[in-house]
């Protein structure tokens, strides 16, 4: 249930609202924290504070997200109706991220991540004539519906798969550090695709996130 909810329906439910009150940069480092929150939760269920360096090193590469974010996306209208929502999101995520780690190791990858989609699906059937009645489906284009393929095949089950399994094998605390690496992986799809600027700014940030990561891994 914690894993499901966590993961699949808290977050994103809360997220997406938020993100719909305040400004996608305010979103964007209210998210960074992630990895810190999964590995103070681990270390509650563990009663085990990690090492100095792990400290360090987080505290390096979240301090590259924030300049790398800062640099791509200075504006937009932020609230405090929707941070608190996005805080609240990362909470769930973060927790649901423990619990399916820990979940992995008794059921295995598959049935964590499909028990909770499950799950997650039945608790938020009570929302649906809320929401699907302001749809018009017809109008939704092919690349509208190959998104959202994309969403449920790659991002949700594979993705949840790889990742329980990443942190079942190596640990939470040692593992939740690499999703820093997400904004460096959205840059480089960014320069590929649509020929975005990599500025000096953003420059110092990757490298600050790929040397908090290995600093943290390390602790």
């Amino acid at each position: 249930m914690m894993s499901g909810f966590g993961g699949f329906a808290g977050f994103t439910l809360l997220f997406s609202y938020g993100l719909s009150l305040t400004s996608t940069a305010h979103a964007a480092l209210i998210l960074a924290g992630l990895p810190i929150v999964a590995g103070l939760g681990n270390a509650l269920f563990d009663r085990r504070l990690p090492r100095t360096v792990w400290w360090v090193g987080i505290s390096i590469a979240f301090a590259g997200e924030v300049l790398m974010i800062s640099s791509r996306d200075p504006g937009g209208q932020a609230s405090l109706a929707g941070d608190v929502l996005c805080i609240a999101a990362m909470v769930c995520s973060g927790m649901g991220y423990v619990a399916g780690s820990r979940l992995t190791l008794n059921i295995g990858t598959w049935a964590t991540t499909f028990w909770g989609i499950g799950l997650a699906a039945l608790m938020q059937i009570p929302l649906l004539p809320w929401v699907i009645g302001g749809t018009e489906w017809a109008g939704v284009s092919a690349a509208g519906w190959s998104g959202l393929g994309f969403l449920v095949v790659f991002s949700s089950v594979a993705g949840y798969c790889l990742w329980y399994w990443a942190m079942a094998a190596g640990g939470v605390v040692r593992i939740a550090p690499i999703q820093f690496a997400q904004p460096v992986i959205s840059l480089i799809i960014a320069v590929a695709l649509f020929n975005e600027a990599i500025t000096v700014p953003i420059t110092i940030a990757t490298v600050a996130i790929l040397a908090g990561i290995a600093l943290a891994r390390r602790g």
